[in-house]
């Protein structure tokens, strides 16, 4: 049995038998659970467990913690765990983790783009669970990379696992519980990435504030934290997102052009395979953007229909293509 495979179990059937007894959400459990691994022990008893329910938790916390588990093995640990948990509690499509082979991607892409770079800082404004951030983090400091990162989530008991994801990992992340419209003062990440949540933003007057702003109606909540992302990364910053595959043909898309035109350029556009994607309709792909400033020009736009993520040949090409129309882009 791999290591993998016995982190998943113990986590999965100690986070179970926490919630068996305690009466708690599969998530709520998850959380506490998660915490008493991270320290070895049921920290507070605040459900009243017997002697020997502490004792079967703490067996599986002991032998969890024996595997000595690298940071990216905690990731996956966690996010299997939670995959299977949410096969019992069904979440909101926007509150779904993102798929590894995507955040693979984006690991790989970031990657290319910063060759040049030792150090980096990266934030995520709708950090969900943070698997995407984290799985990015792993795969940079895999290549080399000194990574930092941040990010920002309105939802408390996301950002609970998203905590608690980072104790696991035994890594460093400045977390915000805030809307992730709000900025962040003296703060310039290199790279700003994330899977956007799609919808409408209930607050008319928070929207406002921003240039994709619709009268009439309620904006796009992803126009909105597309905005503020680029608005939080430094000058000549990029930002990697998982949007609409027809962000510049919905009906808000006449402020989105201009603001797009006045702010950042838009660089890259790569079409997704659509088996990624469950829902009929709810294809994204992913936008490369930078923000002007600091030397930062309009490239050639690199546009690509990549077809499959688990075809070796067609994911060769594509990263070849990619490569080249990055030396190209560093050329000029």
């Amino acid at each position: 049995m791999s290591k993998l495979t016995k982190s998943f179990e113990g986590l999965l059937k100690s986070t179970q038998l926490f919630q068996q007894k305690s009466g708690m959400s599969f998530l709520d459990s998850y959380i506490e659970n998660a915490w008493n691994v991270r320290n070895g022990g049921v920290v507070k008893n605040n459900q009243g467990f017997s002697e020997e329910v502490i004792h079967e938790l703490e067996m599986e916390y002991q032998q969890l913690n024996s595997l000595e588990l690298s940071a990216e093995d905690w990731r996956k640990t966690a996010q299997l765990t939670l995959l299977k948990g949410q096969k019992t509690e069904i979440l909101q499509a926007n509150h779904q983790m993102t798929p590894d082979g995507l955040a693979f991607l984006f690991a790989y892409l970031l990657e290319q783009l910063t060759s040049e770079q030792k150090t980096l800082t990266l934030y995520d404004n709708a950090l969900g669970m943070g698997n995407l951030l984290f799985a990015v983090m792993n795969q940079l400091e895999l290549a080399g990379k000194n990574v930092q990162g941040a990010g920002s989530e309105v939802d408390d008991a996301l950002i609970a696992v998203a905590e608690i994801n980072s104790m696991l990992m035994d890594k460093t992340v400045e977390l915000y519980l805030q809307d992730g419209l709000t900025e962040i003062s003296s703060f310039a990440p290199d790279i700003v990435l994330s899977d956007f949540p799609i919808g409408y933003y209930p607050n008319d007057e928070k929207s406002k504030e921003f240039k994709v702003f619709e009268s009439g109606e309620h904006t796009y909540a992803h126009h909105l934290l597309l905005e503020s992302a680029m608005k939080q990364v430094k000058k000549g910053g990029f930002g990697l997102f998982l949007l609409p595959q027809d962000l510049f043909l919905s009906e808000q898309a006449n402020n989105l052009k201009q603001w797009l035109v006045e702010e950042v350029y838009l660089q890259a556009v790569i079409q997704l395979p659509e088996t990624l994607f469950q829902t009929k309709g709810r294809q994204k792909s992913l936008y490369l953007f930078q923000r002007k400033g600091e030397n930062a020009k309009q490239q050639e736009v690199f546009a690509y229909h990549l077809t499959s993520l688990s075809e070796k040949g067609i994911l060769a090409k594509f990263l070849r293509a990619f490569v080249k129309w990055k030396n190209d882009f560093t050329k000029i």
